[in-house]
């Protein structure tokens, strides 16, 4: 188990050992190990989850949970623009006194500063809605991970203060996020297959429980994807910058992924950007 695995294991064992058993998960690749962790939870009969693409509608949904059921609520998101889009149920959560947690994952504080994507200072990123914020960074004392979490949830329920309101745990995240052996990535390297309507499927063992993913990607890249599967019948996941978003392409990815994890995918071949690729 790496770092940023432990650390996320810790956040979510301790929401759900202080009585937190709603978790609302905006997905992606940065945020992994508390997706991850919170599924496990899942799995074991500690907390349900709730997926929600758009981060806005999960943090609403995460403030309606905590809202009916009188106790923290807790919701996930990724880094960058996507901690941003919590504001609004933060401030919702604020003014009427509801107990929310918000988790986003954040890239190493080393990384700040530098341009690398999706990195910002969220430190007081919801300023004063937060009844309380603080850092959790997986290559710090383990023994803080899980005692961030319970003060949260104390200062969330007004415990540790004079109102319950939301509270915010940022969480560094570093590489690796997830182990990926079971992970085929595949850098595209197509030549001379401009003008081909038919693309030759990538040389190795068919395996039945496969998905393609594309990443970024120019149109070549791309139309080795949509060739691969569709000469293999392969599900076909593709990001909107990939140029493989057509034809058999899935409306449903996430869907595939969460299926993925059930154990029902057994390889996933990457094509696209490399840098996006090992964020798969």
């Amino acid at each position: 188990m790496s770092d940023s695995q432990g650390a996320a294991a810790a956040v979510i064992e301790q929401l759900a050992a202080q009585g937190v058993s709603h978790i609302v998960i905006s997905p992606g690749s940065r945020s992994a190990p508390l997706a991850l962790a919170a599924w496990q939870a899942d799995r074991d009969g500690l907390v349900h989850t709730y997926v929600r693409v758009d981060e806005r509608g999960a943090g609403f949904l995460a403030l309606g949970l905590a809202k009916s059921s009188g106790w923290p609520a807790a919701v996930v998101t990724t880094s960058g623009t996507a901690a941003g889009n919590l504001l609004p149920a933060i401030m919702e959560a604020s003014h009427s006194q509801i107990p929310l947690i918000a988790i986003t994952a954040d890239r190493p504080a080393s990384w700040a500063g530098f341009g690398a994507s999706q990195t910002t200072d969220q430190a007081k990123i919801f300023g004063g809605f937060a009844r309380w914020q603080t850092h959790i960074s997986a290559a710090g004392d383990p023994h803080s991970w899980a005692a961030q979490a319970a003060r949260a949830v104390l200062t969330s329920r007004g415990v540790l203060g004079e109102r319950p309101g939301p509270v915010h745990l940022n969480v560094h995240l570093s590489e690796p996020l997830a182990h990926r052996s079971d992970i085929l990535l595949h850098r595209a390297t197509p030549v001379l297959r401009r003008q081909s309507k038919h693309v030759e499927p990538v040389a190795f063992k068919p395996v039945r429980e496969t998905v393609v993913i594309c990443g970024d990607a120019d149109p070549l890249v791309g139309a080795e994807a949509a060739g691969l599967a569709a000469a293999t019948g392969y599900p076909l996941i593709a990001e909107p910058s990939s140029n493989a978003r057509f034809g058999a392409a899935l409306s449903c990815g996430r869907l595939v992924l969460a299926s993925r994890l059930a154990g029902e995918v057994k390889r996933v071949v990457v094509y696209g950007h490399p840098t996006l690729s090992r964020e798969v």
